[in-house]
């Protein structure tokens, strides 16, 4: 990989180490994050069992180019393994134009079993390496120990580690955007090139939108985020005075979404019998995830399964059990949605603490409120190291992360354990670096310091 290239030899080792460990972590678990092996093994089944059915109707029907196929009941085992490819048995799944389960019908054809053990190993490995490329700009923009910091954070982070190598969401292209951005922005603008990056951006987004439209608003805002990094660096500069950036990328973005749209009622025409009955498909499919009315009985038993401790805490205090009805005030199921976000896993630490101690610990909440705390010793006593950047980067990952949960209810509210991904596209990320940072500075300010070789 030409990664290594930028790799002094003393330096190697090191990043070999950090490679390795995320390796083993996203295909293995050797850190064991999350709720058990179970969780780490079975998670979305479901959705990995449509790529794995279009795959084995690519190789039993000739020339099959139908939509993505999607089983009515929950008997996956039978919807993969049964040979019935019409679409009359099986729903068409009509959310994505399902990008990654054409080719991996291709490259799949025949030997669809070990392709999926594969794919998986592969898709854990390229997550690997793009991170190990986002830690090594960390290691260069703010040293060593903020990078052994942030790595330790990404290897029991539980939402990385089941993504990485789930073969319906290809997580590298949902990370990749960001990262990308992070590592190449300053050289493209410093050799005035930036007009080629927002096109590579822009084709990011088109494949990624082909594997599904999911989480698009905090994809399109992560490629913004390090730009805001870097230009608010300048102490004259004003959030506002990058709307320029803001709408470059916004447009990149909206175009990818609408030419992938495109993509899909193209797919659907066929099945659908003409145009107007796929776009109708594939509207409908819109108008039901920006809805939460019917959803907010699915809220309340996805909080209770995800957050049982928290749930536990507050039903004494406000019955939850009644909202579980869904006839409740609206306000009341748009904050218990919060509550259960903010307090699903963003690492898993390998110690015993008791509940809910352990859960709050946990939690994307405490990661925030010791990214707060970070933030506010940094200012405070870093001359030399300017963090404006960071804390401005770190609000817009935050509002990138809640975009999605605001703008899709309908897909939120019952998928907390899927759109928890959203925090690390890429807020939590930077939380951790500014956890590492501020821990590296409160180590130097101590007289703790101790070298690491560069």
């Amino acid at each position: 990989m030409s990664f290594w290239k930028f790799v002094r030899k003393d330096q190697k080792v090191f990043y070999s180490i950090i490679f390795t460990f995320l390796v083993l972590s996203f295909v293995f678990n050797i850190f064991g994050t999350g709720y058990g092996k179970q969780w780490f093994t079975g998670f979305q089944e479901d959705s990995a069992a449509i790529v794995e059915k279009t795959a084995r109707c690519g190789g039993a029907v000739e020339n099959y180019s139908g939509p993505l196929q999607a089983g009515t009941g929950v008997d996956y085992e039978h919807f993969i393994r049964t040979t019935s490819c019409v679409n009359k048995e099986y729903a068409p799944y009509v959310s994505q134009f399902g990008l990654q389960a054409r080719v991996f019908a291709v490259y799949a054809n025949g030997w669809v079993d070990p392709a999926v053990k594969i794919a998986k190993i592969a898709l854990a490995i390229i997550t690997a390496f793009i991170l190990l490329v986002f830690i090594y700009r960390i290691d260069q923009l703010f040293g060593r120990k903020t990078a052994i910091i942030t790595s330790l954070f990404v290897l029991i982070s539980p939402w990385l580690v089941v993504y990485a190598s789930n073969i319906y969401w290809v997580f590298p292209l949902m990370v990749l955007p960001f990262v990308l951005t992070f590592v190449v922005y300053s050289w493209f603008k410093k050799n005035d090139k930036l007009p080629i990056l927002y096109s590579i951006i822009g084709l990011l987004f088109f494949i990624k939108f082909l594997n599904g439209y999911e989480h698009a608003s905090t994809l399109i805002v992560s490629a913004f985020v390090p730009i805001v990094f870097y230009e608010m660096q300048n102490k004259k500069k004003r959030i506002v005075d990058l709307w320029k950036q803001a709408a470059l990328i916004l447009g990149v973005g909206i175009v990818a979404l609408a030419l992938a749209i495109f993509a899909n009622i193209a797919s659907l025409k066929n099945y659908a019998g003409s145009w107007s009955g796929a776009a109708e498909y594939v509207s409908g499919r819109v108008k039901e995830r920006s809805a939460s009315d019917k959803y907010n009985v699915y809220l309340m038993n996805g909080f209770e399964a995800t957050s049982p401790e928290i749930y536990k805490m507050i039903d004494p205090i406000y019955d939850l059990d009644k909202l579980k009805t869904g006839d409740g005030n609206h306000i009341i199921y748009a904050l218990v949605a919060v509550i259960n976000y903010v307090t699903l896993p963003a690492i898993t630490l390998p110690v015993v603490v008791k509940e809910p101690l352990a859960t709050i610990v946990n939690s994307i909440a405490f990661i925030t409120l010791l990214s707060i705390l970070g933030l506010r010793s940094l200012r405070r006593s870093m001359a030399k190291q300017n963090v404006r950047g960071l804390s401005y980067a770190w609000g817009v990952a935050l509002l990138g992360a809640v975009s999605w949960l605001v703008l899709m209810p309908g897909h939120t509210y019952p998928h907390a354990h899927l759109n928890a991904i959203v925090f690390y596209m890429p807020y939590l990320l930077l939380s951790f670096v500014i956890i590492g940072l501020s821990m590296d500075n409160y180590i130097k300010e101590r007289h703790l310091n101790f070298k690491w070789k560069k």
